[in-house]
């Protein structure tokens, strides 16, 4: 095999031709385009026809490519140049139908063409078809929803079985009033963070998620946090380790045999850190949880976006820190 490639000529960009240059892109499964200063499409590969459900060239050849685009996602085709123009490379997803009228959802990429002088004449854009990915990704979501909205229910019925057990009792009406107070916050913490809506400043989003645990037993302090902001991906990331730390704390720990948690955190070169500090007033080991499937969440949850989660166990609690990178 070496000697072969040994005998194969050295490959360099020069050496590519405007022909063969526009070959490689006729092979590209994905729909590339060239586009010109102005957003006219001046070219697009015939797997990108194909794709588009374009059967002559002609019938765009020349037109604005941001006008074969839903009205809804045009701010983003303009924004996208500007952002080329800078020198960045752009991406996003963004919904679009054919030109038959088929609905497609599309990953796109627009970045900068230089000329020989490297100044600035044009762009290329590259769309693939994601329309699958899409659909299940929507699946998803709606079955979250709906569990979501079950869960939300059961709230909602242990909170009036609660209150109609307390009806003309005083005692019993403290204890219910209480309660209901917490499996709303519950509630609250659990669809906070399932909709474009939710806060991404750091404070904020730790004090929404850990207000449902607060109690008299045991104090949650949250320190000087970094001022910074997350995307959703996070925000639901850390709502979801934070979340499941404050139930392991409510069954094994202190939130549910007193002590303290403090939070924590600071900048770091590529994002920030969160520190759970916690201490319990019984003394627990609580190593052998070190591999459960709780554990196994908060790891690859964290890992999947590019951070890390380290846990630090003591025999009166235990230690974790969040690492986010951005």
């Amino acid at each position: 095999m070496m000697d072969f490639m040994a005998t194969l000529p050295e490959f360099s960009p020069a050496s590519l031709s405007s022909v063969s240059l526009a070959s490689v892109l006729d092979q590209s499964v994905d729909c590339v385009k060239l586009v010109g200063l102005r957003g006219d499409v001046h070219y697009m590969n015939p797997n990108g026809q194909c794709a588009m459900e374009i059967d002559d060239f002609d019938l765009v050849r020349g037109k604005q490519w941001v006008d074969f685009w839903p009205e809804e996602s045009k701010a983003e085709i303009l924004a996208a140049y500007v952002k080329a123009a800078a020198g960045e490379v752009v991406r996003f997803r963004a919904f679009c139908p054919t030109m038959k009228g088929a609905p497609r959802w599309w990953d796109v990429t627009v970045s900068a063409v230089l000329n020989e002088e490297q100044q600035h004449a044009g762009y290329v854009a590259i769309s693939r078809d994601v329309t699958e990915n899409q659909q299940r990704l929507d699946t998803a979501i709606i079955t979250a929803d709906e569990l979501r909205h079950r869960l939300l229910n059961s709230f909602s019925v242990m909170c009036a079985v609660m209150n109609h057990y307390a009806r003309g009792d005083a005692s019993r009406g403290a204890f219910a009033k209480q309660m209901s107070l917490l499996f709303a916050a519950m509630g609250r913490a659990k669809t906070l963070f399932a909709n474009m809506q939710a806060p991404r400043n750091v404070d904020e989003l730790i004090s929404a998620v850990l207000s449902p645990f607060e109690n008299t037993e045991c104090s949650i302090t949250i320190e000087q946090l970094p001022c910074a902001t997350v995307d959703l991906e996070w925000a639901n990331a850390l709502a979801l380790v934070l979340g499941e730390l404050g139930v392991n704390s409510t069954k094994h720990g202190a939130l549910g045999s007193g002590g303290s948690i403090v939070i924590t955190g600071k900048r770091t070169e590529h994002g920030f850190t969160v520190v759970w500090t916690e201490k319990s007033k019984k003394a627990v080991q609580c190593t052998e949880r070190d591999g459960g499937h709780g554990m196994q969440i908060m790891q690859r949850t964290m890992r999947t976006r590019g951070g890390a989660l380290d846990m630090r166990w003591r025999r009166d609690g235990l230690t974790a820190e969040m690492a986010v990178r951005f």
